[in-house]
């Protein structure tokens, strides 16, 4: 086994790469990754024989997939990795993507929100939209690097176990606040879709508004 500072080690258990631990857990997320990787491939396929990227809508879904695709790739390469420019690498990409895919899922929420309960045309926000899920997560993928914060985390790079208030600033806390979000937009999505199915259903009888459309011709 190698020795020095590039000693490959497993940190979540605080032994060798080999350990069956970590790579019981290296191959779940791996075949995980696999399953996710090969569904995004299926919806890009799908998205590309239907011709299903016209509208802003399914535009969003595409950069998502595209999103979620490289995201898998990010775990698929994961691996028990020694401190240095490879790991750095594998997790700025893993950062970057997870808040890519995350970003557009909050996009795409928003894009709902005001197509549906504002009731306002959102095409003009496309470009918005682009620098928000892509842009924002190169700035916060980038932000460990300057303070070499990245290195082995347990069974694969991520944020050092050394820094552990940097994982909670660049992703744990951000995570929950943006799903709190999202639940409450969706919350109001669902009140407003029930309350306007309720007022266009109103008194309306079929057999009446039939016999009308006989009587008028």
């Amino acid at each position: 086994m190698d020795s020095g500072a590039n000693v490959t080690r497993c940190i979540l258990f605080h032994t060798h790469s080999e350990d069956y631990r970590c790579v019981t857990i290296i191959t779940v997320k791996r075949a995980a990754a696999t399953f996710s990787v090969i569904g995004c491939i299926f919806m890009l396929f799908v998205i590309w024989i239907f011709h299903k990227y016209s509208s802003l809508a399914q535009k969003m879904i595409f950069c998502l997939t595209v999103a979620a695709l490289f995201d898998g790739m990010a775990y698929l390469m994961g691996e028990v990795l020694p401190d240095g420019i490879l790991c750095n690498f594998q997790a700025w990409w893993l950062t970057y993507f997870d808040w890519c895919s995350l970003a557009w899922v909050c996009c795409i929420t928003l894009n709902l929100y005001i197509n549906l309960v504002k009731e306002m045309r959102t095409e003009r926000f496309e470009i918005a939209y682009h620098i928000t899920a892509w842009g924002v997560p190169f700035c916060l993928s980038c932000l460990p690097l300057f303070g070499d914060y990245y290195g082995p985390a347990g069974a694969w790079c991520w944020i050092s176990n050394e820094h552990m208030a940097w994982r909670f600033g660049i992703w744990y806390i951000p995570l929950f606040i943006l799903i709190f979000l999202m639940m409450l937009c969706y919350s109001r999505i669902i009140y407003m879709a029930k309350k306007r199915a309720s007022t266009w259903s109103g008194t309306y009888n079929p057999n009446r508004e039939g016999s009308k459309v006989h009587v008028c011709f």
